[in-house]
């Protein structure tokens, strides 16, 4: 499980790599980047709080935000996200004090692709 702060251990990236690679096994194709082709991808290791938004491009006050996982073009830069629980991890803290202040963006790189 994520830490308190949403940041992924090797073990957890490892199993979104395992989980990528699945993907790419039932498509018969590698991930590839729809900006620049690249078919290389960093896992940011930390589950990330994107804010939910209304209709009307505001912000929802009082909701949580969707737990993401990002990964990165190592080309380019494209990042594409992942649904946390999707790729296996599902929301088992406290949410009123871990989405309090949302989570932030961790600019370390691990390597995914081949």
């Amino acid at each position: 499980m994520p830490d308190f702060n949403g940041i992924l251990s090797k073990p957890e990236i490892d199993q979104v790599i395992n989980r990528l690679l699945q993907f790419d096994r039932e498509r018969g194709q590698p991930l590839t980047c729809a900006v620049c082709s690249h078919k290389k991808w960093t896992v940011q290791p930390q589950i990330l709080g994107v804010p939910p938004s209304s209709a009307y491009g505001g912000q929802r006050v009082g909701t949580l935000p969707q737990r993401v996982i990002m990964v990165t073009c190592n080309n380019c830069g494209h990042s594409l996200f992942f649904e946390a629980e999707k790729m296996g991890f599902p929301l088992t803290v406290n949410t009123q004090n871990a989405f309090a202040s949302g989570y932030s963006y961790s600019p370390l790189k691990n390597p995914f692709g081949g």
